[in-house]
């Protein structure tokens, strides 16, 4: 919510302190796309540690694809938020 938004909507209103407790902030945006993306990355790679002997080689080239478009999209989020 904008601060002229906000500066507009001061007071006890039960409608617009739902709204400001509901609508997310940036950094809480920001935050919480880094961290699902990260897990995911980190998920993709604790199976290629754990599985890596065992998997077929082109398993592994779509796991380290998968990992590298991981890291690629997890850097375009945090360039979008900045």
């Amino acid at each position: 919510m904008s601060k002229s938004t906000r500066d507009e909507f001061t007071g006890l209103n039960p409608m617009h302190t739902t709204m400001q407790m509901f609508s997310p902030s940036k950094l809480l945006v920001e935050s919480a796309t880094m961290i699902f993306i990260m897990s995911f990355a980190l998920l993709i790679l604790t199976i290629m540690v754990w599985k890596g002997a065992t998997l077929s080689p082109e398993l592994t080239a779509a796991l380290m694809i998968g990992l590298f478009v991981t890291f690629l999209v997890a850097v375009r989020q945090y360039a979008s938020f900045r």
